[in-house]
């Protein structure tokens, strides 16, 4: 149960960042990131198949009049553009209104003479009580006889900036195409380019441009660069011919225009530039710039898709498995690993994750998510520093209650450093235990004063503790001349009960070292005798609360003790005698001799016994 719990923190942390994350603060952060990519890749190709013809302030001083422009103009615009060779012009101005008789006849005639040009139109959204409703505005029924038209809705983000581009949208059950849409269309496939569109349940495609529907109100606009990257010409220059008297500066400007092929098989967009007439937004480009004119916004869109430049996003369900993935990994880091080292693998992580986001947007066109996934990383390292901070005051106020009273303070101290070191608790485990007493120590001391004694003894000990350790066992306790070792814990060890083998032949080997040191020196030599059990014991700390005790108990210790004893029984040439369940579990690694079939003191079931000899090669 604790490790299901705890399998779930990745994904709790994820429903708890992913509530921060939707909020209005974290998304503009999102948003301002975005912009800082297009900042960073600077200008991108353009296709030079789009040009503005814009109404900007030298064509306000030039025609000295007053906005709206009387529609005669507009068709002076038309005549010369189709003169030049334009192959698509497009209107980012809105003619939905009567003006006077003559200007609309005028406007209209030009309109109808050809079936190339794009008229604007608008979808107007209002409140009406609690519910809101589409008003559709259309260029007048006369204008657009011959001609298509398309919607100028631009929907800023949420910090009013513009970045995203409407495809097409709905009034009712009817479909509505966007100018620049319209516009590409039509530069492509002429008057009847809707009959090229591709679509199904989840697909619309045209020509280069290729899409899930469910984007069509946020395709992003990959801008060329910041207002006035697509070129532009002045409307005053454009139908300043010589049968069109400028009141300011009258040099005929156009034929310079057509003879350089400005427009030829050009898409031409057509739209107010000036800020005085307020059709500006501010776009990624921003940054210490003008703001972007809407006719801009949209060649923009054009240009982007003739050039097949177009930016697309990453799916949903790859970006849940990123977040996912991302959250797992971090978490494990941050839990195993310590803060003051786990912050450098963050910080690279966030770093080269960055530079993977910038690769894709400039070389693949994808957009990647920019801060969520470095915010989920930051998420996961603060976490992991309270939990490891917490977890090390826990371990070190019970390594410090359990050893202080009985153990140096330098090794407390390295147990307090390393708590991974120490494993405690009470549990039933399959182990090996190893009981060595010296036979006849007694008499031996008897014989011997002390200060004989005492440097032998601790000869012997060092050289069996070693054995011991050598072979991953864990000396228990010293009792008077005897020693209890455990092996297959704290650390498991599957190969317990060989290791416990080993550790034995490996003690009668150093205690025969000793026994020639000894006699060459003219001392007394002893003797001992091992016994080893396996199965399970309850091991872990079995002291009180004033003693910390790690030891282990149970039938099986007792039963290697006895077996210890039985070495004074059975005249065993290596002085190791093991059980038959040490045997079953060691027997394909070890040589042993069977010895009897025995009932040790205080079993009542009988007991096969082997003695130990060694190890097979």
């Amino acid at each position: 149960m604790k490790y299901l719990s705890k399998s779930f923190v990745p994904l709790v942390l994820i429903i708890i960042s992913s509530i921060f994350f939707s909020t209005n603060l974290w998304k503009n952060l999102e948003l301002k990131a975005y912009d800082i990519l297009f900042s960073l890749r600077n200008n991108r190709e353009i296709s030079n198949d789009v040009v503005i013809v814009s109404i900007d302030d030298e064509t306000f001083a030039s025609l000295d009049t007053r906005w709206p422009f009387k529609r005669q103009l507009y068709a002076k615009l038309i005549d010369n553009l189709e003169n030049a060779g334009a192959k698509t012009i497009v209107f980012d101005i809105e003619f939905t209104e009567k003006s006077d008789t003559f200007n609309d006849s005028l406007f209209s005639n030009e309109l109808n003479k050809y079936n190339n040009i794009i008229l604007a139109g608008k979808i107007y959204k209002y409140q009406d009580g609690n519910y809101t409703k589409l008003q559709l505005v259309q260029p007048l029924e006369r204008f657009r006889k011959t001609n298509d038209w398309g919607i100028v809705n631009i929907i800023p983000d949420i910090d009013q900036f513009v970045r995203n581009y409407s495809i097409y949208d709905f009034v009712g059950h009817d479909i509505y195409y966007s100018l620049g849409l319209s516009a590409y269309g039509n530069y492509l496939f002429g008057n009847n380019w809707q009959s090229k569109i591709k679509s199904n349940n989840r697909f619309f495609s045209l020509g280069n441009l290729n899409f899930e529907k469910k984007n069509a109100h946020n395709f992003l606009i990959n801008f060329a660069g910041p207002s006035g990257s697509i070129k532009s010409y002045p409307f005053s220059q454009v139908i300043d011919d010589s049968t069109f008297t400028l009141p300011v500066l009258d040099i005929n400007s156009f034929y310079d225009l057509k003879n350089a092929n400005a427009f030829k098989n050009k898409i031409v967009f057509i739209g107010a530039t000036s800020d005085e007439l307020h059709d500006v937004f501010p776009t990624p480009f921003l940054s210490g710039k003008k703001l972007m004119a809407g006719v801009e916004i949209h060649a923009n869109f054009v240009d982007s898709i003739l050039m097949n430049k177009f930016l697309h996003k990453l799916n949903l369900l790859r970006i849940l498995i990123l977040i996912l993935i991302t959250n797992i990994v971090f978490y494990l880091i941050n839990s195993k690993i310590k803060p003051s080292r786990s912050i450098f693998i963050s910080l690279l992580f966030i770093i080269g994750y960055w530079l993977v986001v910038y690769y894709f947007f400039s070389h693949k066109l994808l957009i990647l998510p920019i801060l969520i996934i470095p915010g989920y990383v930051i998420i996961s390292y603060l976490y992991g520093f309270i939990f490891q901070h917490s977890k090390l005051r826990k371990e070190r106020k019970f390594i410090k209650f359990a050893f202080e009273r009985y153990l140096s303070a330098d090794v407390v101290e390295e147990l307090l450093e390393d708590p991974k070191k120490l494993k405690y608790g009470g549990q039933e485990k399959e182990i090996s235990i190893l009981f060595t007493d010296i036979r006849s120590f007694t008499t031996f001391t008897e014989s011997h004063n002390l200060n004989e004694t005492i440097p032998q003894l601790r000869e012997y000990f060092t050289e069996m503790v070693k054995a011991i350790k050598d072979n991953r066992g864990m000396i228990d306790k010293f009792i008077g001349d005897a020693i209890m070792a455990i092996f297959g814990d704290p650390i498991y060890d599957e190969n317990h009960a060989l290791n416990a083998c080993k550790a034995a032949l490996a003690m009668q080997v150093n205690l025969k070292k000793l026994q020639e040191k000894w006699q060459k020196k003219g001392v007394d030599i002893f003797v001992n005798g091992i016994g080893i059990n396996s199965g399970n014991c309850i091991v872990g700390n079995l002291g009180s609360e004033q003693i910390f005790d790690y030891t282990a108990i149970g039938d099986t210790v007792n039963l290697a003790s006895r077996l210890e004893s039985a070495n004074k029984k059975y005249p065993t040439e290596s002085k190791i005698i093991i059980s038959e369940y040490t045997f079953e579990l060691a027997k394909e690694k070890i040589i042993a001799k069977y010895l009897d079939e025995t009932k040790v003191k205080g079993k009542e079931k009988s007991v096969k016994i082997y003695e130990l000899i060694g190890i097979k090669e």
